[in-house]
């Protein structure tokens, strides 16, 4: 069930209206009812998998915290509790890749398995080993009500593609009696349209133009592979962050607050600072529960350094089981890494020239990296960075056959870009602590005429593309 058909429509307002009426301590159930509804879509075989994952992390739990109070060991416990969520995601999302290498190695070929990979178990396999672990920590209590705990790992609205839900900021949410919020709704209605738009219209008008020239690179001009790079930065962007919107938009309607993803990432002066504002519950998440615990910088600069490197490796294996991810990875790693040598902590942003060069710096850097994000392989990765390069020798010949291109994908496509920048400039306005939110100073029926033309124009204007989000992949 994707966020643009019409069964998800009709699927929220039926949950809306029996979760709002329904009395409070019946609320979780309802939701939880509802994740799994939303969750059959992609597969009835899936929330199999989901429910073992909420049952055994849910016994898991309670174990750990009962022999923390005895006085116990729990790490038995802790080991056999995360061992099902990341073998069982070992098996559906590497254990093809893994039979890859072995290949690669022994030069001898082996079968795949070509297994499906269920939707969204990269995102809630984190999200019950971080519970598990923070228990092991005694920094959360166990959840003692199985309907509670299994609500909140299931809330649909994150549950394919994120924020990946910590337990300290989303469980005492289901905990709590929730009442319905008007303001909070109108927030989350806001939300979503805002991420709507950016998916929709940007996004897919962005990703046209971008699977054209992947599709065959061979028939495209140098050029045009520089403005294909441009235009994915910008594409998994709007993508991801749209999703963002709309799953945040989806949550206060039924007054659950989700943490925050992203913070104009593209303005960043340094690699440090991107992944700050960048997936920031991904990147929040390798920190408590990966890189801290390898002793983080605590450690000599050899060791401090190893450790953000392998950091970064499992980030990029974690969005996917491929060469090209590791790849990718790995150039953030060694980036970040530079930089902490250079000068760590102590890099500050810079205003005027020197903060544009570093900022537009990173963004070249983080558009280099992208290309083997997007990439299929390692050598079309490396025929667009070659290409891209004969590009820039020629720059006057390039701009003119990309702008030849872009042209012939008509209008809209010049509006999503004109729009790409508004965007742009409303995250740097609010980066600084600027509010850009003008509807505010409208009447209520003009407000609502606005939210409503805007949803028109945006239906009306973004046809095509694929309902797809980038990350439900992952």
């Amino acid at each position: 069930m994707n966020f643009f058909s019409i069964e998800f429509a009709f699927f929220i307002f039926i949950l809306f209206i029996v979760y709002w009426i329904l009395p409070g301590r019946y609320r979780n159930m309802a939701m939880l009812a509802g994740g799994y509804v939303f969750y059959a879509f992609a597969g009835l075989h899936y929330t199999v998998i989901l429910g073992v994952f909420t049952v055994s992390s849910f016994f898991f739990g309670k174990t750990i915290e009962k022999q923390r109070e005895r006085g116990q060991n729990p790490k038995a416990a802790l080991v056999s509790g995360i061992l099902i969520p990341l073998c069982t995601l070992f098996v559906f999302k590497y254990l093809d890749f893994a039979i890859r290498v072995v290949s690669d190695i022994s030069n001898h070929h082996f079968n795949a398995f070509q297994i499906i990979l269920p939707l969204g178990i990269s995102f809630y396999t984190f999200q019950v080993t971080g519970y598990l672990i923070d228990i092991y920590r005694g920094h959360e209590k166990a959840e003692k009500n199985f309907i509670t705990y299994a609500a909140y790992i299931a809330f649909f609205p994150q549950l394919t593609s994120g924020p990946i839900a910590r337990t300290k900021t989303i469980l005492p949410q289901f905990r709590k009696a929730r009442d319905f919020n008007y303001s909070f709704a109108v927030y989350g209605a806001k939300r979503f349209a805002v991420g709507f738009f950016q998916k929709y219209f940007i996004a897919n008008r962005l990703g046209e133009f971008v699977d054209t020239v992947y599709g065959n690179l061979p028939d495209h001009a140098d050029g045009i592979l520089i403005l294909t790079t441009v235009f994915y930065t910008l594409q998994i962007y709007f993508d991801f962050c749209g999703y963002t919107h709309m799953v945040t938009g989806i949550s206060a309607l039924f007054n659950i607050k989700l943490d925050e993803n992203f913070n104009a990432p593209y303005f960043s002066q340094s690699i440090r600072s991107f992944w700050a504002r960048w997936h920031i519950s991904l990147t929040s998440w390798l920190r408590d529960y990966v890189y801290i615990p390898m002793g983080g910088n605590r450690c000599g600069k050899i060791r401090s350094s190893m450790n953000v490197f392998i950091t970064f490796l499992i980030s990029g294996l974690w969005h996917g089981a491929n060469y090209t991810f590791l790849i990718w990875g790995a150039l953030h790693g060694a980036a970040q890494i530079a930089e902490n040598l250079i000068g760590g902590k102590k890099i500050k942003d810079s205003k005027g020239i020197p903060g544009l060069v570093r900022m537009l710096a990173v963004f070249i850097f983080v558009n280099f990296a992208w290309i083997f994000f997007r990439a299929p392989d390692i050598q079309t990765a490396i025929t667009m960075i070659s290409r891209s390069m004969n590009g820039l020798l020629n720059l006057t010949g390039s701009i003119k056959a990309a702008y030849l291109f872009l042209a012939s994908f008509g209008i809209r496509m010049w509006i999503a870009i004109g729009f790409a920048a508004v965007f742009g400039v409303m995250d740097y306005r609010l980066l600084h602590g600027k509010k850009v939110d003008f509807t505010n100073r409208l009447r209520t029926p003009a407000r609502w005429a606005v939210y409503i033309l805007a949803m028109f124009v945006t239906m009306l204007l973004a046809t095509g593309g694929t309902s797809q989000f980038i990350y439900v992949r992952f």
